[in-house]
């Protein structure tokens, strides 16, 4: 689904304009955005959790060379889904490709 498919739908299932769902859907990211670049988490309810999550310094290799590099330590976003979600996403068909 495209931003704009959601913007569509949202506003058909609200009966808002799409213009107003356009804004509330780019102020709601970008809420949730400052919140977890502060280091906060932040709960949506029936979806799930957004949050950072630190990674350790490691030592990896460069891929072409086989070389070893020092990778730094950072924080990255993270988003863990509730159970339903999971739920209803482990039920869906298994298509092998």
């Amino acid at each position: 689904m495209t931003h704009d498919e959601l913007v569509t739908d949202v506003a058909k299932k609200t009966g808002q304009t799409k213009r107003l769902v356009k804004e509330v859907i780019g102020a709601t990211v970008g809420s949730i955005v400052d919140c977890i670049n502060k280091g906060d988490q932040i709960l949506v309810p029936n979806l799930g959790r957004f949050q950072t999550k630190a990674r350790k310094a490691r030592t990896g290799s460069n891929p072409s060379t086989g070389v070893p590099v020092e990778i730094p330590a950072k924080h990255v976003p993270h988003m863990s889904f509730i159970g339903a979600v999971k739920d209803s996403v482990a039920d869906l068909a298994v298509v092998q490709a």
